[in-house]
């Protein structure tokens, strides 16, 4: 091959000088900062890591945690779901009643709607219901709820108010049967639901503006 020409060279060379000249001055500290950042992003590194393997082990518990979620809930209502009807029925005598679920495709999120017809009724809308028969209905979920996971005590207050004297005794039948194991406390003006109790507590003023209990021991 031909030797590039004297005048080749040069340009050659002064090409590698301009590119010298353009890196700057030469940084004596530049090993040093190099191991620097070099420290610092090895560092970061390592807490990029452990946040995201902190991440993944948020993901699989809160994976874990939703999955047991829709289990219990799922068993749960349904338990609640058998106990609703049984309790309606011991209140209304026939009629039908239901739990349903809103969303059943999502357990996370969903409602449950409540389906009640009393005896001899169709209701497509349960502002139909009187007073007396929502207030049946409401005590039919509360005691479908407690029997599912009942406590050692319970207090009640003013449930028994828009109930006529047949679904009081209804209400007592059911509130004697569970006080086996637990503990009723119940805030009432019923003379019925008072006549049931084992021990009534009274408040009265005799003298004005003065509270007095008085109490009755039946049993």
């Amino acid at each position: 091959a031909k030797a590039p020409s004297k005048q080749k060279i040069q340009e050659l060379i002064a090409g590698v000088d301009a590119a010298i000249n353009e890196l700057g001055p030469l940084n004596m500290a530049a090993e040093d900062e190099y191991e620097e950042k070099n420290a610092q992003f090895t560092k970061q590194s390592e807490q990029k890591r452990d946040i995201e393997d902190a991440a993944a082990n948020l993901e699989t518990l809160i994976e874990e945690i939703d999955e047991s979620t829709v289990q219990l809930f799922s068993d749960t209502f349904n338990a609640v779901r058998r106990n609703f009807t049984e309790v309606f029925t011991r209140f209304f005598g026939s009629g039908s009643a239901d739990l349903s679920l809103t969303e059943p495709d999502n357990m996370l999120t969903t409602g449950v709607e409540l389906s009640v017809n009393p005896p001899g009724k169709k209701v497509s809308n349960k502002n139909l219901l009187s007073g007396g028969e929502k207030a049946l209905a409401a005590l039919t979920l509360l005691f479908a709820l407690f029997l599912q996971k009942p406590t050692p005590f319970c207090l009640l207050d003013e449930v028994d108010e828009p109930l006529d004297d047949a679904n009081a005794a209804r209400f007592i039948s059911m509130v004697r049967s569970l006080s086996d194991s637990t503990q009723f406390v119940i805030i009432t003006h019923k003379h019925q639901t008072m006549a049931a109790a084992d021990s009534p507590y009274g408040v009265t003023m005799q003298e004005g503006g003065v509270s007095t209990m008085l109490s009755v021991e039946l049993k």
